[in-house]
């Protein structure tokens, strides 16, 4: 329950992975955020070899990726990794997921998302204005869900009255886990098992007009 940026994107060029990654990490330099960059073909288990991609000719590929992933002030880290098949990928969704033959769990390894609520405003614009970039750039294929609609209307007073709900409910859910309700809760059982016992509206219970009997 925060705001997130939910992203997915193939690049037009694979032979632009490098110039992307490099770009990237100049920029990451430049505005002090902390970044890893993935270097192709290493052998660890975050490049562990896939064969679910096809090349033009229809082919299969190995999925072998390089990259980066950066983590503005505040932000979950964002994910630019490209794999042979140029598709950005998470390599730690790939690991687990890539060899899913039902490919019931492979789209988390291609659906990237970053949560910015704790980020603030400003990181949240500046990820939209990059991914508009690079979008505009280097990919043929970039789809993003915004859910401060700022992608879709760069409107910054509608951005920020999403930042101000999402942070008014957060507050609230706080101050109600803080109250006397829950001042004996230790631990997350405790907390579910007392939201159970309370006496939401809507909730069928003895008494209720649902269970009045027919005397």
């Amino acid at each position: 329950m925060a705001i997130t940026i939910h992203y997915k994107g193939k690049i037009k060029d694979i032979t632009q992975r490098d110039a992307m990654t490099e770009e990237l990490e100049d920029i990451c330099k430049s505005l002090g955020w902390k970044y890893d960059t993935i270097k192709r073909g290493t052998e660890t288990c975050l490049s562990y070899q896939y064969t679910d991609e096809h090349d033009a000719q229809g082919e299969k590929v190995d999925i072998k990726f390089s990259g980066i992933v950066f983590t503005p002030p505040g932000s979950e880290t964002v994910v630019m990794v490209i794999s042979n098949g140029g598709w950005i990928v998470n390599p730690l969704a790939l690991s687990h997921f890539g060899n899913d033959a039902s490919n019931e769990f492979k789209e988390f390894a291609y659906s990237q998302f970053v949560k910015t609520q704790f980020a603030g405003p400003e990181i949240h614009i500046a990820l939209i204005k990059l991914f508009k970039y690079l979008s505009a750039k280097y990919f043929d294929f970039f789809e993003v869900r915004d859910e401060a609609d700022y992608w879709e209307t760069m409107d910054k007073d509608i951005l920020l009255g999403k930042f101000k709900y999402m942070d008014n409910l957060l507050n609230k859910v706080e101050s109600w886990l803080n109250s006397e309700i829950f001042s004996d809760a230790n631990n997350l059982e405790d907390i579910v098992d007392k939201i159970e016992k309370l006496p939401l509206r809507g909730r069928g219970g003895g008494g209720g007009k649902g269970e009045r009997g027919n005397g």
